[in-house]
């Protein structure tokens, strides 16, 4: 269609640009040997436009429309043919995107997957409502994703692709952390490694608005410092149980053979002092 708007012969299309007589009529209206020259220049577009349609059609469609003898009649055909085809196509796409599950993909693979599904949607004329894509990517969260969830509902202003994507991996880097026994010096680089925008997004954007959450030792609950057990937030104390204390550094959850600083000569020297 942008091929024939631009050349201003969409009413080959839409019947707005109809076959005129082939001969001219006389004054009385009868038909004459004259040949029409509107008639003439109709054709010769027709043909161009039959032509180029041709050869743009694959091998598996051409044979329901060769001999046809205009664009038009070619034009009318597909049409007939593919817009069943295009609605049976359109309600696969919105059945498949309304059941896309995070499963083990990635936050970004997941992410990714919608976004394909949604675009395919745009190109048959069926874009998803902002409001819409939110919802399907928030259905498809597993429980651990609960406080996203419950976030991003209850915020006053929209949410884009762009944050979700930011919110949505911060959380993940979040929930690897908590379930591995990293030392929080290789957490935190991990966690650097993503970009200090996404950091600062999750923290200044969303983190203010989840629910409180003692795993992630943020918020005025109980906190650990990952020294000694003390707490940062309050008078409680969290103990550690069945976990190990590093003899190099004190810090709990690893021993020494696997600490951060165990070449660390300087460091082990000022410990010991």
């Amino acid at each position: 269609m942008p091929v024939l708007r631009g050349h201003g012969l969409v009413g080959f299309v839409d019947g707005a640009h109809p076959c005129p007589n082939e001969f001219l009529p006389d004054s009385e209206g009868k038909e004459t040997a004259a040949v029409n020259p509107k008639y003439m220049e109709w054709h010769r577009q027709d043909q161009n436009l039959l032509s180029w349609i041709n050869a743009t059609l694959s091998e598996t469609v051409l044979p329901y429309v060769v001999g046809f003898p205009t664009f038009e009649i070619v034009w009318a055909t597909l049409d007939r043919r593919f817009s069943a085809l295009s609605r049976s196509h359109i309600i696969q796409l919105k059945d498949q995107i309304h059941f896309v599950k995070k499963g083990t993909f990635s936050a970004s693979e997941y992410l990714l997957n919608i976004k394909q599904l949604s675009d395919r949607l745009a190109s048959v004329g069926k874009p998803m409502d902002d409001a819409d894509f939110v919802i399907v990517i928030l259905n498809g969260l597993p429980s651990e994703f609960a406080s996203i969830k419950t976030s991003v509902k209850v915020r006053h202003e929209p949410v884009t692709f762009d944050e979700l994507d930011s919110f949505l991996i911060c959380e993940e880097l979040s929930i690897v952390a908590s379930k591995t026994s990293l030392p929080p010096t290789d957490s935190t680089t991990f966690i650097a490694s993503r970009g200090a925008n996404q950091q600062s997004l999750c923290r200044a954007s969303f983190r203010p608005n989840l629910p409180y959450n003692p795993q992630r030792g943020r918020g005025k609950g109980r906190t650990y410092s990952g020294r000694g057990g003390r707490s940062n937030g309050g008078s409680h104390t969290v103990t550690s149980i069945n976990r190990p204390t590093c003899q190099i550094c004190n810090r709990v959850g690893h021993i020494a053979i696997d600490c951060y600083h165990r070449n660390d000569y300087p460091f082990q020297g000022g410990r010991n002092l």
